[in-house]
């Protein structure tokens, strides 16, 4: 009788090994989720919620993915590995990847729900980008809800290592990605006021200054001796008659507004290099377009001109 009740023994302690895992990596994910509530920006969070995956959530590898018109395409990712292991990355940053019956991640966009894939080669998994090419055995994927809508995807595994996937992974990024999806709400929400508020004050000193121009003048003697007052010089931006013109930001392409989205927030050549796998000189040559589309003379008056918020889902700011 004596093994029987040490089989029981055995399996109470692995059952409550399991929970006690459990319950700290949720307590990781939350104290995650702490830290991307203490940004400043949406452009921090966006930044940081990849890295926050893999440095406290337990996982080798982390991408952020956009949702838009049926496809998916990977944007934000973070490795534990060496940088020739995420090399394969850059090739796949806002490549669009179809979501049709096969995919796993077709399921999670209709359903709203995580899922756990314990053996990539379950037929319905995308193998270009999570088998060929980054190697992955096993992963889970959870959906980011803005109002109601999916408009991106966490994925996250173990790699470099082969270590399994499984339920607990699934919990611990689909807790992640809520509190993410709430976060960035909240700062998005926060921004877009601050934007309003700004137009606002933008609109009024307008007013005002039109209003001084049309004023009477009272002493013409002290008009005519300053030499640095005419009638109707009224200092403008862009010689729009004192209106700011507000650069042309629908021309910029979806990698030209991440590269003016990591300026604004002071990331240097070589930090938006390593942030989106590229080269420096390709980070330069979407610098000087960025440059020339928004007419601005440099990088400070780019960041400068940089008004609203750009939506996770990429939708134009108001």
């Amino acid at each position: 009788m004596r093994l029987p009740r040490q089989l029981r023994s055995l399996r109470q302690e692995v059952t409550d090994h399991d929970l006690d895992l459990h319950a700290r990596r949720l307590a990781d994910a939350s104290g995650a989720l702490r830290r991307l509530g203490a940004t400043a920006t949406s452009a921090e969070l966006v930044d940081q919620a990849c890295e926050q995956l893999v440095r406290r959530c337990g996982f080798g590898r982390a991408v952020l993915s956009r949702v838009e018109t049926e496809t998916w395409r990977p944007w934000m990712a973070h490795f534990t590995g060496p940088a020739v292991d995420a090399s394969w990355f850059g090739e796949w940053i806002d490549r669009p990847i179809p979501l049709d019956d096969l995919v796993v991640e077709t399921e999670v966009f209709a359903g709203h729900r995580p899922a756990v894939v314990p053996d990539t080669g379950d037929p319905r998994v995308y193998r270009p980008i999570i088998v060929d090419a980054g190697r992955s055995t096993s992963y889970v994927v959870a959906p980011v809800v803005l109002a109601d809508d999916v408009v991106g995807f966490f994925h996250a595994d173990h790699g470099p290592s082969q270590r399994r996937s499984g339920l607990v992974d699934r919990d611990v990024l689909w807790t992640f990605a809520q509190g993410f999806s709430l976060a960035y709400e909240r700062v998005a929400l926060a921004e877009r006021v601050e934007a309003q508020r700004e137009r606002l004050r933008r609109a009024l000193g307008s007013v005002e200054g039109q209003v001084e121009a049309r004023r009477p003048v009272h002493d013409l003697a002290l008009a005519a001796d300053d030499d640095d007052l005419r009638c109707g010089d009224i200092p403008t931006i862009g010689g729009n008659g004192g209106a700011t013109a507000r650069p042309q930001y629908e021309e910029l392409t979806d990698r030209e507004r991440q590269v003016l989205r990591l300026l604004a927030v002071g990331a240097t050549n070589a930090g938006i290099a390593d942030k989106l796998v590229v080269s420096e000189s390709t980070v330069k040559s979407h610098v000087r377009h960025i440059l020339r589309k928004v007419g601005a003379a440099n990088r400070a008056q780019a960041i400068s001109l940089y008004l609203g918020v750009a939506p996770l889902d990429g939708r134009k700011a108001p």
